[in-house]
């Protein structure tokens, strides 16, 4: 595979060169540490990638001939430097929940979404995130593969939406399942007394619940939908 630096024009490769130099000297020559400039020439090299954030692992261990581990701690260092505010890193995390909903396979029992989430610096995003609010994420399979229930999904995404989307959210969850529910008056007299019980809690912890009680009987295309939408 050809180095990253192939294909770039010479003009880029100069302005490339000028910023290694003054990242060099500054504040003297000699005072960056190897591991420094190291990093510097990787995040020059693969800035735009490193920003847009599709940039696998693989490519990048091929590229500069480096043990996968390695092109992994690069591009988590790399990117977590590149996404450092809070906005910039709340929408990594409605991409990614965006992406999981479109293309994360649903396991045999349909009570989970599995994703392969390549990226190091999402993963570790996702994690943080999932861990501070309580919400439980399997990656004990493989690091990059991450599993969780379709009520802990939902809780993610409502916990990066306002009060009012939250709201709708559930409104509209709620709204799939009285349909399905339209022939059990028992269960959907029983979803009602839970819906009137969770009525004071948490915008996040109402739509977890809702989609619990939802799972079993909406199709996972139809919540699919629903969570993909919210997130526009």
């Amino acid at each position: 595979m050809a180095p990253p630096s192939a294909d770039l024009p010479p003009d880029r490769k100069a302005k490339l060169w000028d910023e290694l130099v003054a990242f060099l000297v500054d504040p003297s020559f000699g005072s960056r540490t190897k591991r420094e400039i190291d990093l510097k020439v990787f995040e020059l090299l693969y800035r735009e990638r490193l920003e847009r954030g599709d940039l696998p692992v693989g490519v990048v261990a091929q590229q500069l001939t480096v043990p996968r581990a390695r092109a992994r701690s690069l591009v988590l260092e790399a990117r977590t430097r590149l996404v450092a505010d809070e906005e910039a890193r709340a929408r990594e995390l409605r991409r990614l929940l965006q992406q999981w909903a479109r293309h994360g396979e649903v396991e045999r029992e349909g009570a989970r979404l599995r994703l392969v989430i390549d990226d190091p610096f999402v993963r570790d995003l996702l994690r943080n995130h999932a861990y501070e609010r309580g919400l439980l994420l399997d990656s004990s399979f493989a690091g990059e593969i991450v599993s969780l229930r379709w009520s802990d999904y939902a809780a993610l995404i409502a916990s990066l939406l306002d009060e009012r989307h939250a709201a709708e959210l559930e409104q509209q969850l709620g709204a799939e399942l009285r349909k399905r529910l339209a022939k059990d008056e028992e269960r959907a007299q029983a979803f009602e007394r839970e819906l009137a019980a969770w009525k004071s809690e948490p915008a996040p912890e109402r739509v977890k619940r809702t989609v619990a009680a939802a799972a079993p009987y909406v199709p996972w295309g139809t919540l699919a939908a629903l969570f993909v939408g919210a997130l526009r």
